[in-house]
């Protein structure tokens, strides 16, 4: 019997060390998460800013001819490129061809006749009131020669100086009156830029001033430009105008296309750093704040603390200024700033 309680002893401490050994916590280890930051840049001392305008040729205007016609030549078509002198467009000249063929005919006359009096004025075979007649006679008749010539030199329509076709807005064969505008041109002098900025700020925008013209149609970029005049007084009491000219060339510029005047300005509130936008949480009573995130001793991980922060404006480049909680060299959050809590360790993947 002794031994037979030994043997169901045994089986009965084993279960009672399991049993023990399954009720210790089994420690479960937090994965690290990703994530991206942005490093806190130095301290500036300027705003950017950025208004919205369109492009405008310096040189540009709207031809039109000043006699009507039927159209029956039309070598312009838009966004090609012609020199000085070069024709556009000619209306139906018979009319003023016939005129002037006359008027030649008629001022020849006239000029025999003059020479004739003349030699017999000479010779006191004709009056001074004769020579006279026959003087003022050629002086008409070369008054209306140089009408006629006009008239038929102004059936076509000329280049004024090089430059591209902006725009044709008749066809051939088309009638057109006298100064109905015919062909829109661009001159090859600097782009301008106008745009417009509030009262606030136009006494920051003075000519000379240099700024950064952003043209998204095309992708065509940025180009550089100076600030060429403000005007001294608002349009509809809102905003000023200011025209800016473009100190880079580029073939592509329309006129009429649409972009972003970028101004560093300075800041009434004095210097501010800045982050990107999508690095800012919303609170309570519309309080900001980043999460600050603070690398570990031993470099691989890092650990992140909500932080209150003040607001500025709102930058051109998608940036926020910010005027205090922060110091240049930080690393904040970029991305998911939704998807951490206050003292969660992460590991830096990239900024």
């Amino acid at each position: 019997m002794k031994r037979l309680n030994q043997f169901l002893t045994l089986p009965l401490l084993g279960l009672t060390f399991f049993t023990a050994a399954c009720d210790q916590p089994v420690e479960v280890e937090t994965p690290v998460r990703p994530v991206y930051t942005y490093t806190v840049p130095p301290i500036k001392g300027a705003l950017q800013r950025s208004f919205s305008g369109q492009l405008y040729a310096s040189q540009g205007v709207a031809l039109a001819f000043e006699v009507g016609g039927r159209v029956v030549e039309l070598s312009a078509a838009q966004g090609r490129r012609f020199e000085a002198g070069a024709v556009l467009a000619r209306v139906d000249e018979t009319d003023f061809l016939t005129r002037l063929n006359d008027a030649k005919a008629v001022h020849a006359q006239a000029t025999q006749e003059l020479r004739r009096e003349q030699r017999l004025f000479e010779t006191d075979n004709a009056s001074q009131s004769q020579l006279d007649a026959a003087l003022s006679k050629s002086q008409s008749s070369r008054a209306s020669l140089d009408l006629a010539t006009k008239q038929f030199e102004l059936c076509t329509l000329k280049m004024p100086y090089a430059g591209v076709i902006a725009a044709v807005e008749i066809d051939a064969q088309q009638v057109v009156s006298a100064g109905q505008a015919a062909i829109r041109i661009q001159g090859e002098g600097p782009m301008e830029f106008q745009f417009g900025v509030p009262s606030n700020v136009v006494a920051q925008v003075e000519a000379g001033r240099e700024l950064q013209v952003l043209i998204s149609d095309a992708g065509l970029g940025e180009f550089p430009a100076q600030v060429k005049k403000v005007a001294p007084v608002s349009e509809q009491n809102t905003t000023y105008k200011v025209t800016a000219v473009l100190t880079r060339a580029d073939p592509r510029l329309r006129s009429g296309m649409d972009g972003e005047a970028v101004l560093d300005l300075p800041n009434a509130k004095g210097a501010y750093l800045s982050v990107p936008l999508s690095c800012v949480l919303g609170g309570v009573d519309d309080q900001r704040s980043v999460w600050i995130v603070t690398a570990d001793a031993s470099g691989a991980t890092a650990t992140v603390a909500r932080r209150p922060v003040a607001l500025g404006a709102l930058l051109a480049d998608g940036h926020v200024a910010v005027l205090d909680g922060l110091s240049a060299g930080e690393q904040v959050l970029s991305r998911g700033v939704h998807h951490v809590e206050a003292g969660m360790r992460v590991r830096i993947q990239g900024q």
